[in-house]
């Protein structure tokens, strides 16, 4: 009985180190040792001191997202117009592709003064970023932004100087809902202090997709080097392609910049299952086809890429966890065993009567978590929820 519970406290513990510093902090270690090329730091010089023209294409995948969309571009023009009044040569384009929208999203965007690029049948969401991205092929910047993603006032202004900085491959403000309750909260907040670790290794090999800034030759380049699969988790293919294509380059991780969930956005639980296992399934298609090159052809990147593999487990490493301690109290004392899971119960019983916000996200991911496995087994898709 003692070594069983030996080894389910070593799997335990791997598990969440796994998840949380063990792969950051060995991918620091090996980007430090490296030798790289010194480089000038600045493209034009110190961006603050001297700023030169840039030209930016902000681009809005969208399919039926009327009730968002008007909140998402209000954002981006404000956002644009504090940046102009700073650098008035700045060209900025905003765009939305309309994917098969039944709708008015494409309406919408046209009252915002927004180019509108209309797909009467449903493409999917990564053919209509390549779409957008082929037809702003002369802007040296390409933002890509979720229909329902609200920008601070100075995101601009903040993140243009950074897209100066020599080998910058992109730029990545933080994300956060504010309606989405405190476990959701506390879970972006603990996903920003690894992101900002894996930052000091070259930058994370997975964003926020909510609002994304991409030099758009190396953008190019790495869609290219994709080829013709229907990716369903752009937030992190691309990031990985751009640093496995330059090993030289960085991807800022900005956290003081926080792009905030519009407030209309209020998905449902079954909605929400949808997603995660979107995101889900999207993670296993860069597993079984990136990672392997990634670890041989990077280890920096193939390091870092390892903490998102084990957090795509992460609810089995959350209940061995739990096993783990409460075996070890067990064996120790019998009352604080059943003390221990008195508490618990009453916690799980109240979480289902209160339902506080974020409980209904944490389940779905838990649930997909669960259900990883037998995803990349079977090897399921789900072409028609890439949008969810």
């Amino acid at each position: 009985m003692p070594i069983v519970i030996l080894l389910i406290c070593l799997v335990a513990s791997a598990g969440v180190l796994g998840t949380t510093w063990l792969f950051p902090l060995l991918g620091r270690l090996l980007w430090n040792s490296q030798k790289r090329d010194e480089q000038t730091e600045y493209i034009g010089g110190n961006p603050h001191t001297k700023l030169t023209p840039l030209s930016l294409a902000i681009i809005i995948p969208a399919h039926n997202e009327e009730a968002v969309l008007a909140e998402t571009l209000e954002s981006i023009i404000l956002a644009s117009a504090c940046a102009h009044s700073l650098q008035p040569n700045l060209e900025i384009s905003i765009c939305v592709g309309a994917d098969g929208c039944t709708d008015k999203t494409a309406e919408l965007a046209r009252k915002f003064g927004a180019t509108v690029f209309e797909s009467p049948n449903q493409r999917g969401k990564w053919e209509t970023i390549e779409l957008l991205i082929r037809k702003h092929a002369r802007f040296e910047w390409i933002s890509i932004v979720d229909a329902g993603a609200v920008w601070p006032q100075d995101l601009l202004v903040k993140c243009l100087p950074l897209c100066r900085l020599e080998a910058v491959l992109a730029v990545a403000p933080s994300y956060r809902n504010p309606e989405g309750g405190f476990l959701e909260g506390l879970n972006w907040l603990v996903e920003s202090h690894f992101k900002k670790l894996e930052a000091r290794a070259g930058g994370p090999v997975s964003l926020h997709g909510a609002t994304m800034l991409y030099h758009r030759p190396a953008l190019e380049a790495a869609i290219a080097k994709l080829g013709e699969k229907r990716w369903l988790n752009d937030d992190v293919v691309l990031p990985l392609m751009l640093r496995l294509q330059n090993p030289n380059g960085r991807i800022v991780y900005v956290p003081e910049i926080r792009v905030v969930e519009s407030s209309s956005a209020s998905p449902q639980h079954s909605q929400e299952f949808i997603r995660r296992k979107r995101m889900a399934l999207g993670n296993l298609q860069w597993i079984k086809q990136i990672f392997p090159s990634a670890l041989r052809s990077n280890q920096v990147v193939g390091i870092l890429a390892l903490r998102r593999i084990f957090r795509v487990l992460w609810a089995y490493w959350s209940i061995l966890f739990c096993f783990a301690i409460i075996a070890i109290i067990g064996a120790f004392s019998l009352p604080a065993l059943l003390a221990l899971a008195t508490a618990g119960t009453l916690a799980l019983a109240a979480s289902f009567c209160l339902k506080p916000r974020g409980s209904e996200a944490l389940l779905a991911a838990a649930q997909v978590s669960l259900l990883a496995p037998y995803y990349l087994w079977a090897e399921t898709d789900l072409p028609q929820v890439e949008w969810k």
